[in-house]
């Protein structure tokens, strides 16, 4: 269960979503986003001026909703699959693939803006600053990184780190 902007999102085993209002208890929609053995993940909310959407990452893309009435507004095909929830800020969707790497997408067109290599893959989600127009992921190593969110960079690293230790949980921000 995922509590996003006062909707419950409920994925169940067969691939189907349901969304019920936080506030009432009643299902706002139910919608099969996945087969039942097909990896569908948490989702992550997109907003922008020109679209309000929850985003869920299925194996090949990342398929974005309307969160009031479950309606499809784009599907995002990647070129790899993804292993985990998505990352996503204004215009771009920021996936973690098996071979160890970070690719941003561009939304208007999947073109892939850029990626970067990690040591190891990847089992935790990776997180969007917006403060710093950045995305920090973290391998199964301990190598984290804060990679700036700009297409033609010199050096788009920001920091990278090896905390000497496998990773444990979720990344966390402070919406910053």
């Amino acid at each position: 269960y995922h509590l996003l902007e006062g909707r419950i999102y409920a994925i169940a085993t067969d691939g189907t979503v349901v969304a019920v209002r936080a506030d009432t208890g009643e299902i706002a929609w139910i919608r099969k986003l996945a087969e039942e053995t097909a990896a569908l993940c948490p989702p992550v909310v997109y907003r922008t001026q020109e679209m309000n959407a929850v985003a869920f990452a299925r194996l090949d893309d990342v398929v974005f909703l309307d969160p009031r009435t479950g309606a499809p507004l784009k599907v995002l095909r990647l070129s790899q699959s993804t292993v985990s929830p998505v990352a996503v800020a204004p215009g771009r969707v920021f996936v973690v693939q098996p071979n160890g790497r970070v690719a941003a997408y561009r939304m208007s067109d999947g073109y892939i803006f850029w990626r970067a290599a990690f040591e190891d893959q990847f089992t935790i989600p990776p997180v969007y600053a917006p403060a710093i127009n950045a995305v920090v992921a973290v391998d199964e190593v301990g190598l984290v990184a804060g990679l700036r969110n700009e297409h033609r960079v010199e050096d788009r690293v920001i920091f990278r780190q090896h905390l000497r230790s496998e990773p444990s949980g979720q990344l966390a921000f402070d919406g910053d």
